[in-house]
């Protein structure tokens, strides 16, 4: 009777793991996404008022740079 318990249980606990992993998978794609979603309204937001403000070529250099800290932290995460 106990070891038809513990089996179920150890059987359970297997199948929640694995889904806790994929639920953290899943949590962890939506967050980088919603973070590159974010980012990304950002960084139009920004080199629209730079356009308006100022010029083209600042705005190409801001991206520049807003594009390789993005990669750099992607790189972080990633890795």
């Amino acid at each position: 009777y106990n070891n038809s318990i513990s089996r179920s249980n150890s059987r359970s606990n297997s199948s929640s793991n694995s889904r806790l992993l994929v639920v953290r998978a899943v949590v962890l794609a939506a967050a980088f996404l919603l973070l590159v979603i974010v980012i990304g309204v950002l960084v139009v937001v920004i080199v629209a008022i730079i356009v308006i403000e100022v010029d083209a070529a600042a705005a190409a250099a801001v991206v520049v740079v807003i594009v390789v800290v993005v990669v750099e932290g992607v790189g972080v995460v990633v890795v």
